[in-house]
């Protein structure tokens, strides 16, 4: 079976839509009609789901669509699968009510089947209250896993913790296929920090490459599909010069062959997202403000053309890098973009005000937005759309009673094993232009009934009015005197 589907979580059950473009309606799967569902998480290959409830996980083959495993696990918040699907790791929010034993609320799983049933066995447990250090970061065969908390590296092989590397300094982690990344903080104010490079196993000596930095203290890593080229944001937010309310924001590029610079821009500018193209040859920042702009880079970090500038502040490729989606999400209201990569033009032009999240459907060639509690918490649901701007589908939450069912997660995927063609994309001359039309400056109710002229002419005439009502009351009273004098003579 293959399918493209969409999963939704909503405050009152977990559903699995299929048959997205049939004429009818969607086909339907409810998996769970519980209202205590708190995330789901989809495998890399899209085969299993698991989901968190208040007292327990939940998994489901997505194959054959039943439940295979229950486990009693509390206040679970994040977990993740390994890349084939070996292991599953879960962290749990900390127990309010301190007691003198540890709480090992961080649990590693290995999943094994066992008579068409998938049995979970923990392999690992430690005591982590801090969620940003419960991340695994896992080779794509599954060879070893790393875990960071400050100054400590843990190597796992097996879902077993073969070795603890001290590195003093160490605040923040990241890995690819290829590569790790390492933020060490100087212990000596004197001298700088660095991001460096390395190649596992050799963690602690022989960088690839290193940038230094002072007073960052937030980053955002962005690696090519290859691992081997990381393009990473730091942030300072006490940067009082700062031109941003977010703080002064900088972006380097780091090489596995010793490339290491600032990509600069022609002023402090904010820097909204960064996105690389499947193939790792380039990548594209959306950066500055009012408008922002896209830019280009090749794979040596070297700017190639300015595509577009505009009210943006997302950008995401499709698989085939035949497709580009530029839209304009949070306080930016819904300006929507669909590029034609090859010709470097727009196929269409169209609003999108409520959503807060979009991906490509696998096909490449469909987009989803979704409007998601809690950024928004009124006609949730989703919207599919082509790249010409046609809408396919749409699906949004309905009231029963006087209450709604909120969306809180949505997300496309892809059941079974399925490759698509490349699509094609020809872009007409003019763009499409699906777009609102402005309706003007709002007006409130109780001026809405105001108007200038009407208001002159009213006045006009009660004056003219008033005017003939006080010569006809003069008319009256003289003609009432000369009728009185001719009474009095006769």
């Amino acid at each position: 079976m293959n399918s493209q589907a969409i999963a939704i979580l909503g405050t009152k059950s977990l559903t699995l839509q299929r048959n997205l473009f049939e004429q009818t309606s969607p086909e339907i799967i409810k998996l769970d009609a519980s209202d205590d569902i708190k995330f789901f998480k989809i495998s890399p290959d899209a085969s299993l789901m698991m989901w968190a409830k208040n007292a327990s996980i939940e998994i489901v083959s997505l194959n054959r669509l039943e439940t295979q495993t229950q486990i009693p696990i509390k206040r679970a918040q994040i977990s993740g699968f390994s890349p084939k699907n070996s292991f599953l790791w879960v962290w749990c929010f900390p127990s309010a009510f301190k007691s003198n034993d540890p709480e090992e609320n961080f649990k590693l799983f290995k999943i094994t089947l066992e008579s068409n049933k998938f049995n979970l066995e923990c392999v690992y447990q430690s005591e982590i209250n801090n969620y940003n250090y419960s991340t695994l970061f896992w080779a794509s065969d599954e060879s070893f896993c790393l875990q960071y908390t400050p100054n400590i590296i843990r190597v796992f092989k097996e879902g077993i913790v073969e070795k603890q590397i001290s590195l003093p300094g160490l605040f923040n982690l990241s890995m690819s296929s290829g590569c790790v990344a390492e933020c060490i903080e100087s212990l000596d104010a004197n001298f700088p920090s660095f991001v460096k490079l390395h190649k596992y196993p050799q963690l602690t000596s022989n960088s690839l490459s290193s940038q230094a930095f002072r007073n960052k203290k937030e980053f955002l890593f962005y690696w090519n599909h290859k691992g081997n080229i990381l393009i990473f944001t730091c942030v300072d937010k006490n940067q009082k010069n700062s031109v941003s309310y977010y703080g002064q924001q900088e972006v380097y590029f780091l090489g596995h062959k010793g490339e290491s610079f600032q990509i600069e821009f022609s002023s402090k500018e904010d820097v909204f997202d960064i996105s690389w193209f499947p193939e790792s040859d380039k990548f594209a920042i959306i950066h500055g403000s009012s408008p922002s702009i896209v830019t280009l880079y090749d794979h040596k970090g070297d700017p190639i053309y300015n595509l577009s500038s505009g009210p943006y502040s997302r950008i995401i490729i499709n698989s085939s890098e035949t497709l580009l989606c530029l839209c304009g999400m949070g306080g930016i209201k819904g300006h929507t973009e669909f590029w034609s990569i090859k010709e470097r033009k727009i196929t269409c032009l169209m609003n999108t005000p409520l959503a807060n999240e979009l991906a490509w459907l696998p096909d490449g060639v469909h987009m989803v937005f979704s409007s998601t509690s809690p950024r928004i918490n009124f006609d949730n649901g989703y919207e599919i759309y082509d790249f010409s701007g046609t809408k396919i589908r749409d699906f949004v939450s309905k009231s029963i009673g006087t209450h709604s069912e909120s969306f809180i997660q949505i997300e496309p995927l892809l059941i079974g094993d399925f490759t698509f063609p490349t699509p094609v994309v020809i872009a007409s001359k003019a763009p499409i232009d699906l777009r609102s039309t402005c309706r003007g400056a709002y007006v409130p109710p109780s001026t809405s009934r105001f108007n200038l002229e009407t208001m002159t002419k009213n006045t006009t005439n009660t004056k003219k009015n008033k005017k003939k009502a006080t010569k006809k009351k003069k008319e009256q009273e003289n003609s009432s005197e000369t009728n009185q004098k001719l009474d009095s003579n006769v």
